[in-house]
């Protein structure tokens, strides 16, 4: 009896078992739930000297991200600009987190590395310094996370043979030639006395670069180097290397140094009564609003290679709405960094949503096959279309500017110009 009941048993758990997988195979299938936020890493300064970097690309970064999140109907054609989020995933909205590098090679390196296992974010961007984005962004090849930079500018990045690393800015041999382009162009073209340069460059991963392109393009153009100087960025110091370029007496200077560097080689510049007739600097401290206006008078008729100058904001009104949002978490004008910035993570936001999905592979498949027209980009770039085997962005272009009563303004290409280049810069006692 004991033996009957137990088969008995035994049938009706087969047949539950059975009916159970029946109505599961019969029941609807569901997809899991679309992200509601998709996390982008931010590795910048926030701390340190150059913190000041890092907080200005943090405003870039939330203003782009403004335009993501939100609807904007009115800054249509860009890209996302119309609807709320991302549609391909549930709109889902982007959402920051931020790793401190300090400025550190280092400790960038292992900052990202913490992110990218903490946070577990779709994508890191970061991180200005070239020296810095060098070894965060092998951290994350190593993870096999997309890494998306937008404004360090060393040619060895995207010479590395790395499969994740994406670059939107163009690098310094653009930016570079730019310089020597202009050079000549100012000489043949318009008659000025242009023979001789020096070359003076701090010593990081961007300013070497910077020399190395600087000693062959001189030749290449025409120019003789007459002195060349490398300096510790950073330095307390900077007044030898002013009397070495007094003793060259070069037509033009062609420089690079972040804020500090700028800031202590000009103060140093007015302190010996010396300026070379040309100076032009390559982006870094250059090309920052905030640098022009510490100095004030004394940042009059500098020079800076780069993309933006608060000029275009007239001819471009797509750029011009795109900067008030800006200027009211900033309190001043976008320029040639926050300007790459934000149109760095405006390519970032449509690749994800076009990838419609967190998956790294995904998003980095989606990256490579990105097309941005000249209009989705808002300065004036070509587009953004990524070389398949460097990854670097080959539509962009540069622009040359001066500080003109106080503002960066757009001195070359000379057909894109908006006022005349002031040459010689007048001498502090004329001032």
């Amino acid at each position: 009896m004991f033996g009957e009941n137990r088969l008995l048993w035994r049938a009706v758990v087969c047949s539950l078992v059975v009916l159970s997988v029946s109505l599961a195979a019969c029941a609807p299938q569901t997809q899991p739930p679309a992200a509601k936020e998709v996390k982008v890493a931010l590795m910048y300064p926030y701390s340190g000297a150059s913190a000041r970097v890092g907080q200005s690309a943090k405003w870039a970064y939330e203003t782009a991200v403004e335009v993501i999140n939100d609807a904007h109907p009115e800054l249509d054609p860009i890209p996302l600009a119309k609807t709320e989020g991302l549609p391909n995933l549930g709109g889902a909205k982007i959402v920051f987190v931020y790793g401190d590098t300090q400025s550190s090679p280092e400790v960038g390196y292992s900052e990202t590395q913490r992110m990218i296992s903490v946070e577990k974010p779709a994508v890191v961007m970061g991180c200005d310094a070239s020296s810095v984005t060098k070894t965060a962004s092998q951290a994350a090849e190593r993870a096999g996370v997309p890494f998306v930079n937008a404004d360090s500018t060393s040619p060895a990045l995207n010479q590395r043979g790395l499969n994740w690393f994406f670059r939107t800015t163009p690098d310094d041999s653009l930016f570079a030639e730019d310089g020597f382009k202009f050079l000549k162009q100012l000489k043949e073209q318009k008659g000025k006395k242009v023979e001789t340069v020096a070359l003076m460059f701090e010593d990081s991963e961007a300013g070497t670069q910077l020399t190395t392109l600087g000693r062959s393009l001189a030749p290449q153009y025409g120019f003789e180097i007459v002195e060349d100087i490398t300096f510790h960025s950073g330095t307390t110091d900077l007044s030898s290397e002013v009397l070495r370029l007094k003793a060259a007496n070069p037509d033009a200077l062609i420089t690079m140094g972040y804020d500090p560097d700028v800031i202590l080689f000009v103060r140093t510049l007015k302190e010996q009564q010396y300026v070379p007739p040309i100076v032009i600097g390559h982006r870094g401290g250059w090309s920052l609003p905030a640098v022009a206006e510490q100095l004030g008078a004394d940042f009059e008729y500098m020079c800076s290679t780069g993309v933006f100058a608060a000029d275009m904001l007239a001819t471009r009104p797509l750029l011009a709405k795109v900067n008030e949002m800006f200027k009211a978490k900033s309190g001043y004008d976008l320029d040639a960094d926050t300007s790459r910035i934000v149109v760095g993570f405006l390519v970032v936001a449509e690749a994800i949503n076009r990838a419609g999905s967190t998956d790294p592979t995904a998003i980095r498949d989606a990256l490579i096959a990105t097309s941005f027209t000249a209009e989705q980009t808002l300065i004036p770039w070509e587009g953004v279309k990524f070389d398949p085997v460097t990854l670097q962005n080959t539509l962009g272009r540069g622009i040359l500017t001066q500080v003109i009563g106080g503002q960066f303004t757009t001195v070359w290409p000379f057909d894109a110009a908006s006022k005349e280049f002031v040459y010689p810069i007048p001498p502090w006692s004329q001032r």
